[in-house]
């Protein structure tokens, strides 16, 4: 399991899920907070959880997931080293996709604009511009 901090998903829902998960098994746990780049990570020794002391580096024995935060943010990267897609980077992701839409719908409107100015100019003049 891994879980993000966010408003709407902070400490007491947090270790609300954390019992949860312990109580039925969950192998690993992962949390992580954005805002201070810090990892917090559990495994399963027996019937509870005990805390990753290190989990800058650390290999998912489950998944196979390494866990990386030298970089300032955390990039988690497959067995064989590419990193894997996850929440975070899909919404940093979605986030460039919905600057570049609304970049080129502003330039779609920056050349109406000058066409309809253009058009408008040739009017003035007498001349009909062809469609």
């Amino acid at each position: 399991m891994f879980g993000i901090i966010s408003p709407s998903n902070r400490a007491a829902e947090i270790v609300r899920k954390f019992r949860f998960y312990e109580r039925y098994g969950v192998e690993e746990l992962y949390v992580y907070d954005p805002d201070v780049v810090r990892l917090t990570g559990w495994v399963r020794e027996a019937d509870a959880f005990q805390e990753i002391a290190e989990p800058d580096g650390w290999m998912s024995p489950r998944l196979g997931v390494r866990f990386e935060l030298s970089s300032g943010d955390l990039r988690v990267l497959r067995p064989d080293g590419r990193p894997l897609s996850t929440m975070l980077n899909w919404r940093k992701k979605t986030k460039r996709q919905r600057q570049r839409a609304e970049q080129e719908r502003q330039r779609a409107e920056y050349e109406r604009q000058r066409n309809d100015r253009l058009t408008a100019q040739l009017r003035a003049i007498g001349l009909e511009p062809q469609a």
